[in-house]
């Protein structure tokens, strides 16, 4: 009895979980980033430059495909460690963010809030690496 309970509970949450494609960006004036700190503190910088903002607008652009957005449930642990707030002029867009699991290897990630929409996806090593060079960071999570 408790496997047919627990079974359902799987079925049902499995299907809380929707793929999907993300709309296209709204126009992106600048943005700031946020970074995780050892204490669990957060450093920001800004980035207004015309030049970097366009390639990070253009990286996004063309991330837009293979998105799993939640329904009613949220992703959980483990939490990006940077986010790239989003701004046209001075109107708050979301955040476009990356993060690691929590062990060594562990596969790395993009979490979107924009536009009323939350979705995460799994992305490799040069994705993750390359965002993060868009971002001023090293690129290794």
């Amino acid at each position: 009895m408790r496997s047919v309970r627990l079974v359902m509970l799987c079925f049902l949450l499995t299907g809380c979980m929707k793929r999907a494609d993300l709309a296209p960006l709204p126009r992106i004036t600048q943005f700031t980033v946020s970074s995780k700190t050892d204490d669990y503190r957060y450093s920001h910088w800004s980035v207004s430059d015309a030049k970097n903002v366009a390639a990070l607008a253009a990286f996004m652009d063309s991330s837009r495909s293979g998105w799993t957005r939640a329904y009613g449930v949220g992703f959980g642990p483990p939490s990006p460690a940077y986010y790239a707030h989003l701004f046209e002029g001075n109107r708050y867009v979301g955040y476009f963010a990356i993060g690691a699991g929590a062990l060594p290897g562990s596969a790395a990630f993009f979490q979107v809030r924009y536009g009323g929409v939350f979705a995460q996806k799994r992305i490799t090593r040069t994705e993750a690496n390359l965002f993060l060079a868009l971002i001023g960071e090293s690129p290794e999570l």
